[in-house]
């Protein structure tokens, strides 16, 4: 079951009134899966979307319906990779 959380907000980043955000999050875990800018008369300007793996980790990032992004992970949780760039610690 998800949490739908709508942020009333005077100006958006374009300075037009009545623009708003909401914000989704899964109730189990608190996390954030879905982040939408829309304008004052209800057109969407951004659409968020975030996918987790069962210890809480970011492994998809989608943003305004782009291909998503693709984050993995090592066994101690450090990033290996975000979709372009691999990483290694020492």
């Amino acid at each position: 079951m998800a949490t739908r959380i709508r942020l009333q907000r005077h100006q958006d980043y374009h300075a037009e009134a009545g623009a708003n955000c909401q914000i989704e999050a899964k109730h189990q875990t608190g996390r954030v899966t879905n982040i939408q800018h829309f304008n004052g008369a209800g057109s969407s300007l951004a659409n968020y979307t975030y996918a987790y793996d069962l210890a809480s980790r970011l492994t998809t990032q989608t943003d305004n319906g782009a291909a998503p992004e693709t984050y993995t992970y090592d066994a101690t949780n450090d990033l290996l990779g975000d979709g372009t760039s691999t990483y290694s610690y020492w």
